[in-house]
């Protein structure tokens, strides 16, 4: 079993290594297509982004096409870490423990918190957006956020903002602070 891991963010990369005929895998796998070298090397040299896009695509085209392998087995890899680790996604770049953009956070939602971190953020606790008052963006944001939880795995709808009572789920409760505070304005707004 053996795979590729990218060495640059960029499909050439990927195209060589399995598909030209003086790639890693290619010859492994007994595919040889003049087509396909030619297309690899035109890529690599055009600079323009939307023709680079055009050349790749007919690659990819050109292995549907042939299909020089198929996929019989994969391996399964595993992360686990805490729950107040943030951050963490795989990345086929850099697959390993990239540790520069992970961070640690018990978070609290702002409409809890008792010191301002916004120059706004604690003037009005619904107001998602920090725009000083409790409007449609706010309603909206927590409504599109509705039902989201903070994980694991974190939801694609999942936004801390909208959590006001700081349960790691967006539901009615935090929805219906938000309409019940609709309409209210920073500066008239004082805490109870």
């Amino acid at each position: 079993m053996l795979g590729w891991l990218a060495d640059y963010p960029d499909p050439h990369d990927f195209a060589y290594a399995f598909y030209h005929s003086r790639g890693h895998f290619a010859g492994r796998q007994g595919y040889n297509s003049s087509v396909m070298d030619a297309l690899i090397d035109l890529g690599i040299r055009q600079s323009n982004s939307s023709e680079r896009r055009a050349t790749y695509e007919l690659v990819q085209q050109l292995v549907i096409e042939d299909c020089p392998s198929a996929t019989l087995a994969t391996t399964i890899g595993r992360h686990f870490e805490q729950t107040w680790v943030c951050g963490w996604y795989y990345n086929p770049v850099y697959p390993g423990v990239y540790a520069a953009n992970l961070w640690k956070w018990y978070y609290t939602p702002h409409a809890q918190l008792e010191t301002v971190t916004n120059v706004t953020a604690n003037l009005l606790p619904y107001d998602v957006n920090y725009d000083g008052k409790t409007n449609m963006f706010d309603v909206g944001a927590a409504a599109t956020s509705f039902g989201a939880i903070y994980g694991p795995p974190a939801s694609s709808r999942w936004f801390y903002r909208c959590d006001f009572n700081n349960d790691r789920k967006i539901d009615m409760k935090d929805v219906s602070g938000v309409a019940k505070n609709f309409g209210k304005i920073g500066a008239l707004w004082t805490p109870p």
